[in-house]
Order: C-alpha cells, then structure tokens, then sequence
C-alpha cells in the first residue's frame, strides 16, 4: 500500500477509527467526478489517504476536479476539528491502483 506501513488496522478505535470516518466522509466528493480515495495507512499520528482523481483536472466544460491540495487541506481542517493530535497526507495514487 504505497509503501506506508499501516500500524493501526482500519476500522479500529483511535487514529484507525478517525481515519476510516475522515476518508468515509470525503468519499462522495471525489467519486461523483470519477475518482476514489482509499485509506493508505495509518502511522502513529499520520493518516495517509490515497487519491485518484476522476476526470481531467483542466476543467473542460462546468466541472473542475478536486485538487490533490485542496482535498488535503480540506481533510486536514475536518480532521483538526475531531482530533487536533492527528495529522493527514494525501498520496496521488496512479491510474491502475
């Protein structure tokens, strides 16, 4: 899973619980353009969440895709209102993941 060792199991209480409701929670967002996040690992206090975006990120006709920083940054401040001592990092996953 991109190399990131996953020290709490998904769906467990603490930093795995937090994790699996943070990326459940943002699912939706990319999925209705294409796209997917998975939960990558979770590492003391470091949730990596991989994402791969749906349609094209140039913003061909009305619809724009989410950008990898943006996404970040929106998680990171949804995450600091839950449990301020957990941090995220978002991971552009590859087309084949």
């Amino acid at each position: 899973m991109e190399g990131t060792p996953r020290a709490t199991a998904p769906g467990a209480t603490g930093a795995g619980g937090a994790a699996e409701a943070l990326v459940g929670q943002f699912r939706h967002m990319v999925e209705g353009d294409g796209g997917s996040l998975r939960l990558s690992g979770v590492e003391g206090d470091l949730i990596t969440v991989g994402y791969r975006p749906g349609a094209d990120p140039t913003c061909e006709g009305d619809a724009c895709v989410l950008p990898e920083a943006e996404l970040q940054q929106l998680m990171a401040e949804t995450l600091a209102r839950r449990d301020p001592s957990l941090r995220v990092r978002v991971i552009r996953l590859e087309e084949d993941s």
